[in-house]
């Protein structure tokens, strides 16, 4: 298995740019199992910008929610792996949706899941109600709501449209789905938007 440090090095290059079709391809397809597992590796590379923020994320929320952290970088990885295989069993390639988004946002939701089944449960804290189908946590001295969607969104300093956009392509929708019914000029905005969304997250792997 890669380390975190492997990651983290590989996230800052341009390496993978636009390759992670071309590996979940061979690890569905490939002739042998060792072309396959090969491909999976390689899957994962292609996927380091947002295994890397996701990991980061869950320990900034965790030190500042709950002070000590009971989880090592190399074991989110693991656990990083794990998600993207089930990700990759379910993916169909011809519904023409980004695998980055599908793996973010179930990363997101497993990370979040195990910070409730870990540190919630055993500290003294608020539940607030969820937002967008997430765990959300609050300390009792701030009584300010996290979740890793958000802490993620506002990382990357995106405005209320753009976070709506992350929001719909996270569910797997269309720029068709989410401009039905509007003007061509609605339309012009989204993809402005989405180009900067791209930007402000990583322009090398959207």
């Amino acid at each position: 298995m890669l380390s975190y440090t492997v990651l983290q090095t590989i996230s800052k290059t341009k390496h993978y740019q636009g390759q992670s079709n071309k590996f979940i391809v061979l690890a569905k397809k490939a002739k042998t199992q060792n072309m396959r597992e090969r491909a999976r590796i390689e899957l994962f590379k292609s996927m380091s910008y947002v295994i890397v923020n996701n990991i980061e994320n869950f320990f900034s929320i965790c030190e500042k929610n709950y002070g000590d952290i009971l989880h090592e970088r190399d074991e989110m990885v693991s656990e990083a792996f794990l998600i993207m295989e089930t990700c990759l069993s379910g993916f169909d390639l011809t519904l023409n949706k980004k695998f980055y988004w599908y793996y973010n946002k179930s990363l997101t939701r497993a990370f979040q899941r195990m910070i409730d089944r870990t540190y919630y449960k055993h500290r003294s804290v608020n539940r607030v109600n969820p937002e967008y189908e997430s765990f959300v946590f609050s300390s009792t001295e701030t009584n300010i709501g996290y979740d890793l969607n958000t802490f993620y969104m506002e990382k990357h300093n995106l405005n209320g449209f753009e976070k709506n956009i992350v929001k719909s392509l996270m569910d797997g929708a269309s720029m068709k789905d989410f401009c039905e019914e509007k003007s061509k000029n609605y339309q012009k905005m989204y993809q402005k938007s989405l180009t900067n969304i791209r930007e402000k997250f990583e322009p090398s792997r959207l």
